[in-house]
């Protein structure tokens, strides 16, 4: 008889103890087994085995799985292939089986899946892909710095870097560059539009030449040459709509003609975060060759072959030295700085990405820490059926393949769900906030993180099945087969890796809860920051004024005079002020200043502050206070004598609690200054972000010293934004040439100023909170369980005279262990990881009590709602029915 024939009466057997669908893929299951059997001699023992699987299988009639068991045909393809496609089927089977399983299974896979595929996607397209310039690691931006007065970096004073280009020997690239605003004139309404006016060495840098024409030259940069501009992809499909002969157009850019002499191509990425428009030459003007104290430009440079950033920092220093000595009175205290790019664009986004990126990836492990428990559940009640399927023949390894074949078919599915919520969020995300990380257009789904979702389905799918299923697979078999799961359940190894998970699970969940409640006492306090000027009911914009226009301080102090009047006459303006700069928006204009011989011996005498130039009635109207003295009168007039308002800080540096009133301030160390008098002293304003050193302010009246930013506070006495149509039309009827640029409420100066603590927190928040559900799911789901397994003992106890409150006792004393040692567990990890997020912290410290305390008592209140639900249960057995019933 060959290995692998069954005999006539073996046959004949097996058809009467198997149900007629099952008898024929038995048969072929046996028959493969005694093939391999072979001349082992085993074949006698493996029928008795088939045989009394059958055989249970038929007094088992609730254990029908059997059924979706693969047939085994040697003759057609791979076996190895077959038996995988029939696992996978017969897992999708199951899953069809058990709906309500399913269901959670899949909503929990596809939440930490997606949350990480979603995460990932940030921090692909923000950190690991390089930048979209070539050679990007030799690209370098070359600043100044003035340590003393506590500034690492800052911009570059053009005499200064005329000799950094002249005299450096590590950087084959050198360019200047700055980026403005400039008013563009020849659509239907007048608009601004976003520039780099930059030196010829700036495109070749950052690898934009042009898709068309030519980029700039050097030609270009002569101040008597034509005016050209290079485009923008983006402004010539938005603003030109793609004119194929836009080359030699003429654009009308702040009352100047300028020649369109190239277009760049449509993957050029600027260095801002904000979309540029146009790249202007960057020409020289008269006074940048009188002095050195004047810093506004921007170094990029490209190092040479072979220089590394640390060769360049010291060849730069040491010409910063040498120009120290040079020029005392001017570069005194002023150093070089060189960073690379990436360092310049990601700051310290990169850090903070990676923490949360591993935040979300505790979410995922205690996903599946959920997901092992259920599954060791579930595979706990089919102990029996695997242990027949053992006893036919399966063998442990294919019992165990079937199993993780089943959590892996569960892990990608509900990944294919989680890249699907992850694709919906990162679109809804880039499209809410364009700027608030760099390279936003770089995120989103691409091939790279469908890989990283496959794999991180499959690796999750194979952690959340392979410990049960090592567990089941290598359960007592015998046991099984008499008593049925029941007794398995109770097996102490299995609850041992129950608890054990959950464990593990309340752990993570408090190191997340931990980080999310120093995030949110974070933001709290640093959203109750005072600004130092009031929001509600105002209105910002600005109507910058070209120079080639408004060339003389007369022309500039006529339309202030004329549109503060027009404005003022708007319906439903309370009162409205001008300013040349904005806090919190953006832009700055840092002066330095002499105090004269009158100041307080011994005190500093000269320093740096923001230089703001405002209208009358400018402290009234964007309530900043004055706390001694006045502000800026209509009295202060171009021929009046110079005067002059400080800040709280200024005082405070220069007069150590003296009356600054009647004191004099210089803004230039010549001789010819004539002083300002100090008339007096505002509360300090939060000029660059909420929570930071506030750098003191003096505030000029604009009268005496006119300039080309003008920008409006409006406060209203109807909602802001209904102003804009009237405002409008008043500057139109000035100059219908102007546009209205950064219009908003002041209230979203302080929004956007936050807004990257607020998206820190809320998605810190998203993972607590999901942890926290999680492990309570998973806390109530070992206790139910634990309830219905021991519902026998607990009847019995009850028979025997135990009170419903024993019984909550006897719960609540097996859960709570667990709770306790997983608290105990995350306080330690968090403790341990707390100063990772110091640097994102404001107001508190990183191992605030108040958050260490609150965190455990929360999660353990709600810890004790999940004991308590099946306790309740528990307490409310009927022993008659429960031990009939066993």
């Amino acid at each position: 008889m060959s290995p692998g024939r069954i005999p006539a009466p073996i046959r004949i057997l097996l058809r009467v103890l198997l149900p007629e669908g099952e008898r024929e893929f038995f048969l072929g299951d046996m028959e493969e087994e005694q093939r391999r059997a072979g001349a082992a001699g085993g074949r006698s023992l493996l029928w008795i085995r088939e045989i009394s699987g059958a055989l249970a299988l038929r007094l088992s009639p609730g254990v029908r799985t059997l059924r979706t068991e693969r047939r085994k045909n040697p003759r057609k393809g791979d076996g190895m292939s077959r038996e995988l496609l029939h696992d996978l089927r017969f897992g999708f089977r199951m899953m069809l089986r058990s709906p309500g399983f399913t269901v959670v299974a899949l909503l929990t896979m596809a939440l930490g899946i997606g949350a990480n595929t979603a995460m990932f996607s940030i921090v692909n397209g923000v950190v690991l892909r390089p930048l979209p310039y070539p050679e990007a690691d030799r690209i370098v931006l070359v600043q100044e710095n003035n340590l003393e007065r506590g500034w690492p970096t800052f911009s570059v004073a053009p005499l200064n870097f005329w000799d950094w280009q002249e005299r450096n020997r590590s950087t084959e690239l050198l360019a200047a560059y700055r980026t403005n605003s400039v008013n563009y004139t020849g659509g239907d309404r007048p608009q601004s539009v976003r520039v780099y006016r930059a030196t010829e060495d700036f495109l070749p840098i950052l690898g934009g030449e042009p898709a068309t024409g030519r980029g700039i030259i050097e030609e270009d940069l002569d101040p008597d040459a034509p005016a050209v501009a290079v485009l923008t992809h983006g402004f010539w499909e938005r603003v030109l709509g793609s004119d194929p002969d836009a080359l030699g157009r003429t654009l009308i850019l702040d009352d100047v003609g300028h020649t369109v002499v190239g277009i760049l191509p449509e993957e050029w990425r600027p260095l801002t975060r904000t979309p540029m428009d146009l790249v202007l030459p960057l020409k020289p003007e008269p006074n940048w060759y009188l002095y050195r104290s004047s810093h506004f430009l921007q170094g990029l440079g490209r190092l040479t072959p072979d220089v590394s950033v640390e060769q360049a920092q010291a060849d730069f220093s040491s010409i910063a030295a040498a120009l120290e000595e040079e020029y005392p009175e001017s570069n005194e205290g002023w150093g070089a700085t060189v960073r690379p790019l990436e360092e310049v664009l990601l700051g310290s986004t990169s850090r903070q990405l990676v923490i949360f990126m591993a935040s979300v990836a505790l979410v995922l492990l205690i996903a599946c820490a959920n997901l092992a428990n259920m599954t060791l559940a579930r595979a706990t009640v089919r102990s029996r059926e695997l242990a027949i399927r053992t006893a036919v023949g399966a063998g442990r390894r294919r019992v165990l393949r079937q199993l993780l074949a089943e959590s892996v078919l569960l892990a990608i599915l509900g990944g294919a769900m989680g890249v699907a919520l992850a694709w919906v969020a990162l679109e809804s995300f880039v499209a809410g906030w364009p700027t608030l990380l760099p390279r936003m257009e770089e995120v989103g789904i691409n091939l790279t993180v469908l890989v990283f979702s496959l794999g991180l389905a499959l690796g999750s799918g194979v952690l959340f099945g392979l410990l049960p299923g090592i567990n089941v697979a290598g359960s007592n078999l015998h046991e099984a087969l008499r008593q049925g799961s029941r007794s398995v359940a109770g097996d102490r190894s299995r609850r041992w890796m129950r608890s054990s998970l959950v464990v593990g699970e309340v752990g993570m969940a408090v190191i997340l809860l931990v980080g999310t409640g120093l995030l949110v006492r974070s933001f709290t306090a640093l959203s109750a920051e005072d600004p130092g000027f009031d929001t509600e009911g105002r209105l910002v914009l600005t109507t910058p004024l070209p120079r080639a226009k408004y060339p003389d301080p007369d022309d500039r102090r006529r339309f202030a005079d004329e549109a503060l009047a027009r404005l003022g006459a708007v319906p439903g303006v309370e009162s409205v002020a001008l300013t040349s700069l904005i806090p919190l928006e953006g832009s700055d204009q840092i002066w330095g200043y002499w105090l004269d011989t009158n100041a307080i011996p011994g005190a500093t005498e000269d320093g740096s502050a923001l230089f703001y130039r405002v209208s009358e009635g400018y402290f009234d109207t964007f309530g900043i206070p004055i706390l001694s003295g006045r502000g800026v009168t209509s009295d202060d007039g171009e021929n009046a004598p110079p005067v002059v308002v400080i800040s709280t800080s200024l005082a405070e540096r220069h007069f150590q609690g003296q009356n600054p009133l009647g004191r004099r301030i210089k803004f230039s160390p010549s001789p010819d200054e004539i002083p300002a008098e100090i008339v007096g002293v505002a509360g300090d304003v939060q000029h660059y972000v909420l929570g930071q050193t506030r750098l003191p302010q003096v505030y000029v009246p604009f009268a005496q010293r006119p300039s080309g930013f003008v920008n409006w506070v409006v406060d209203a006495s109807v909602p802001p934004m209904t102003l804009v149509n009237g405002i409008r039309e008043a500057v139109e009827a000035i100059d219908p040439d102007q546009p209205l640029v950064g219009v908003q409420e002041a209230e979203g100066l302080v929004s956007d100023a936050i807004s990257m603590p607020r998206f820190r927190t809320l998605l810190m928040a998203g993972f607590g909170l999901t942890a926290l559900l999680l492990a309570v799911v998973g806390l109530y789901g070992i206790m139910a369980y634990s309830v219905s397994q021991r519902s026998k003992e607990i009847g019995v106890r009850m028979a025997l005279g135990a009170t419903q409150g024993s019984v909550l006792g006897l719960v609540f004393r097996e859960g709570g262990p667990v709770v306790a040692v997983g608290l105990g567990i995350g306080l330690i990890g968090a403790f341990a990881l707390s100063r990772i997020l110091e640097s994102m912290l404001f107001g508190i410290g990183a191992r605030d009590p108040g958050v260490f305390t609150a965190v455990p008592l929360v999660l353990a209140a709600v810890a004790a709602v999940a004991v308590l639900v099946p306790a309740r249960r528990a307490s409310r057995v009927d022993p008659v029915k429960t031990l009939g019933e066993e």
